[in-house]
């Protein structure tokens, strides 16, 4: 099951700085089954082929069917083309599959960015009420240390020395 935000938390993410990735790791990892089946599909296709040129090699002789087989089997042959596809197929399945991870592990990474602003958050809230009251005692216990300097001054001059 894909971790899907709506699009408007999506927008709201990205502009606190948060970048939410966009692609579906469901999408990605169906894709990953759909390209590694086609190596099955091309193995069993190549094993058809092998086995008509071998019916053909097997029934018929001659120099045409020499070159025939050795055109089939060439370099360049449809027969390499169809093998390398299926590698190539199986490749990009994998890849798919390794991107859906990477997904995976952003969308994991933006959460984990998420709860830790919510724990400072959390955090600035609560020591704001211990800051604010530590604060006013501050201020009260400054005051009053300034009212008994002032009293104390007041009280030398009005004494006289």
């Amino acid at each position: 099951m894909a971790l899907e935000l709506p699009g408007w938390l999506r927008e709201a993410l990205n502009f606190l700085g948060y970048e939410w990735p966009a692609s579906n790791e469901d999408t990605l990892n169906a894709w990953a089954t759909a390209y590694s089946g086609v190596q099955g599909t091309v193995s069993g296709a190549h094993g058809q082929f092998n086995n008509g040129l071998q019916h053909i090699a097997s029934n018929n002789s001659g120099p045409g069917v020499e070159a025939f087989q050795s055109y089939m089997t060439g370099g360049d042959a449809a027969l390499h083309s169809l093998e390398k596809f299926g590698h190539g197929a199986d490749v990009v399945g994998q890849v798919c599959q390794v991107c859906a991870q990477l997904v995976l592990g952003l969308k994991g990474v933006v959460i984990a960015q998420l709860a830790i602003l919510a724990a400072a958050i959390a955090a600035a809230v609560a020591s704001a009420g211990i800051g604010t009251a530590a604060a006013f005692a501050a201020r009260e216990a400054a005051k009053r240390i300034i009212d008994g300097v002032i009293g104390e001054i007041v009280s030398i001059v009005l004494m006289g020395g």
